[in-house]
């Protein structure tokens, strides 16, 4: 006859308990414990200068404040450390707006041009401009989204490991 023992006398379920209560006594000592003032989380618009930087929450501490934008869309809260990846949706969204951002070729591509005819060449300096800058990047985002995806996913396997 097989003996059941209650769940909190189970080694296994203890430590699985354990486990997911942790990041909510994580979560409750961060928001007991004061705050350094973060500098740019009333600010409207990006404030970190010529950096990429989005608006969002820190999941570990729950601070609302702006995030430096890196490779693969990976946050860094500079108060508490914590690293996390942005989720695909929020990937998906910068990269098509890099992709948008490409009418910079357009103006490039139309800079000093004047005189007669220069309708024709500001059309065709367009046109130009805006394939050669979605060609470019366009295949890179389609590229990169599922590989976010991926590196994000193994980064929450490896941090729900630990």
């Amino acid at each position: 006859m097989q003996t059941i023992l209650p769940v909190e006398s189970h080694p296994v379920a203890a430590v699985t308990a354990r486990d997911s209560v942790k990041p909510e006594v994580e979560r409750a000592w961060f928001r007991a414990a004061p705050q350094p003032a973060r500098p740019y989380a009333s600010a409207e618009f990006n404030p970190l200068d010529d950096k990429v930087a989005i608006k969002t929450h820190c999941p570990k501490c729950e601070a609302s404040d702006w995030f430096e934008w890196k490779f693969l869309g990976k946050l860094t809260d500079p108060i508490c450390g914590h690293t996390w990846y942005a989720d695909s949706g929020t990937y998906t969204v910068q990269q098509m707006r890099a992709v948008e951002m490409s009418r910079r070729t357009v103006k490039y591509m139309n800079h000093g041009i004047s005189g007669e005819g220069a309708w024709i060449a500001k059309i065709l300096g367009g046109f130009l401009g805006m394939v050669l800058g979605m060609a470019f990047r366009l295949p890179f985002a389609v590229m990169m989204i599922p590989i976010q995806a991926v590196v994000r996913l193994s980064g929450t396997k490896a941090e729900s490991a630990k």
